[in-house]
């Protein structure tokens, strides 16, 4: 009977070791999956042009849009003295993945809780749209 319990005994073990508990829980999806110390990536079933439309908007709400390139689905802006960068790609049909990086300090430091809550304000925005 205890040998049945090894297997996941060591699965188990192996996602809390490996930092991955939350993703294993279902928690990563919630606020978006952190792809790097500054930067949070987002899938959205909506269509690229309003996905960005959308990121625009939130940006806009939160601080100073400072550059916009609409045929590349690129925005730069300036909120909470934290530089962010956002794009957008369709990625097939239905889905367009999306990345917020945020820096701050003189872009010397990650801003990850703030890339979390512009993901966060982002998607809320787009279900309700």
């Amino acid at each position: 009977m205890t040998k049945q319990w090894w297997p996941l005994v060591i699965v188990v073990l192996a996602f809390v070791c490996s930092g991955c508990i939350v993703l294993a829980l279902g928690a990563g999806a919630a606020g978006g999956y952190a792809i790097s110390k500054d930067e949070i990536e987002g899938f959205s079933d909506r269509p690229l042009e309003k996905t960005w439309r959308v990121a625009m908007d939130v940006f806009n709400k939160e601080g100073a849009v400072e550059s916009a390139d609409k045929e590349r689905f690129q925005v730069v802006a300036l909120i909470d003295e934290s530089k962010v960068t956002f794009s957008a790609e369709q990625v097939s049909a239905k889905s367009v993945r999306f990345r917020i990086q945020a820096r701050k300090a003189m872009n010397l430091f990650p801003d990850i809780k703030l890339a979390q809550s512009l993901h966060q304000k982002i998607m809320k925005s787009l279900s309700s749209a």
